[in-house]
């Protein structure tokens, strides 16, 4: 089973690194340390939803190279979900040059 692609320090199930919520400051006034708790609330919360991946057609595909990034030298693709693919509905990924799908890496045509 696969990881996502998150940075952190700890490993858990399956091998997939964590990342700890932060902790305010113990000089933090009281709001901040709300503040702080219903974010990480919250973050945890969309971390347990299914992808809602942005649905394109074949002609109005969004640049591939737009959505790919190369910081700090590793390649980070999106999703995106393709409606009117021929070969059917799939969901797609960007090598940074062309959207290819997930089911068997062919560039979406």
């Amino acid at each position: 089973m696969g990881c996502g692609y998150v940075r952190g320090h700890a490993t858990g199930p399956g091998g997939c690194r964590l990342i700890k919520a932060p902790a305010a400051p113990s000089s933090s006034p009281p709001y901040a340390v709300a503040i702080l708790r219903d974010v990480v609330a919250w973050v945890s919360a969309l971390a347990k939803q299914p992808a809602n991946l942005p649905s394109y057609t074949v002609a109005n595909l969004p640049s591939a190279a737009d959505w790919f990034s190369s910081a700090a030298g590793e390649g980070r693709s999106a999703l995106i979900f393709v409606s009117n693919e021929s070969g059917g509905a799939v969901p797609a990924f960007t090598d940074g040059t062309n959207w290819r799908r997930v089911t068997d890496r062919n560039i979406v045509s």
